[in-house]
Formats: C-alpha cells, sequence, structure tokens
C-alpha cells in the first residue's frame, strides 16, 4: 500500500480522495515552527510532600532489641545468609 512520496519541490502536500487539501512549506512544519514553552510546575501532590517535615521515627531501647530478637528468631532469614549464622555461634 503507498502512503506517499518524498519529493524534492520542498512542500508538504496531502491529497484527500483525490483531491489535494494541503500544500505547505516543509520548512513551516519543521525549523520553521512554533515553540511551545508551558510553564513548569510542581504538582501539589509533590510540592505537599516536599513541604512536610521529614519523618523521624521514635527508636526506644525496647523496639531495638524487639526488631533485632524478630530478627534473630527468623530462621527463614538466617537461613540465607551464612554470615549471620557465623555471628550467632560466636
Amino acid at each position: 500500500m503507498n502512503i506517499g512520496q518524498v519529493t524534492d519541490d520542498g512542500f508538504y502536500t496531502l491529497y484527500h480522495k483525490g483531491e489535494k487539501v494541503a500544500h505547505v512549506p516543509v520548512d513551516s512544519l519543521a525549523e520553521d515552527a512554533p515553540t511551545y514553552y508551558r510553564e513548569a510546575k510542581v504538582p501539589e501532590r509533590i510540592q505537599k510532600f516536599t513541604d512536610s517535615e521529614k519523618y523521624l521515627p521514635e527508636i526506644t531501647d525496647s523496639a531495638v532489641s524487639e526488631i533485632f530478637k524478630n530478627f534473630w528468631l527468623n530462621r527463614q532469614l538466617l537461613a540465607r545468609n551464612q554470615f549471620m549464622k557465623l555471628m550467632i555461634r560466636a
């Protein structure tokens, strides 16, 4: 199926049902085409997150010991890491 051909006349010519409907200089579609610069702005959801206070979790001795207790008791996790097995034996 032939949808067009390249010519050296410098024009973009468009036919629809055998009738010429456009005859435009190629440069006006490429080099001379207007450039549109949109105003850049940060989305509201991102700005809201950026403006909020940084989250710092409260770490207590009991929380730390609970985390490590659960970590050491998790055999599946320990089985994946030989270094941890050696650390437990030491």
